[in-house]
């Protein structure tokens, strides 16, 4: 009964590993078949994105409408190192959770 355990799992890791290797064999050459057949033909078209919500919000969606922050066009470098700085004395912790430098 030992041996018979032994030999199962022997079986079933020599199985698994022959799939994995046939796989990969039948893999490439699918591949190249794959790219090879959109570089001539295109890929084609994508299909319509479709918005079921076309005239209704989320919750989501009117919070951030309401909190981002629009910030003005800089003329320099320095106009946006100037409201970067700004914006982190304005708002605790903003520099560390945003990762931003300033």
């Amino acid at each position: 009964m030992k041996y018979r355990n032994i030999v199962l799992r022997l079986a079933r890791a020599f199985w698994s590993r022959s799939i994995r290797m046939l796989r990969g064999i039948v893999a490439f050459p699918a591949d190249v078949f794959w790219t090879v057949l959109t570089k001539f033909i295109g890929i084609g078209n994508y299909p319509p994105i479709k918005d079921v919500n076309a005239n209704m919000s989320t919750p989501v969606e009117e919070y951030w409408t309401q909190h981002t922050v629009n910030s003005p066009r800089f003329k320099s470098a320095y106009q946006s190192q100037k409201y970067l700085e700004h914006r982190f004395t304005v708002y605790p912790l903003f520099k560390e959770l945003t990762g931003l430098y300033g």
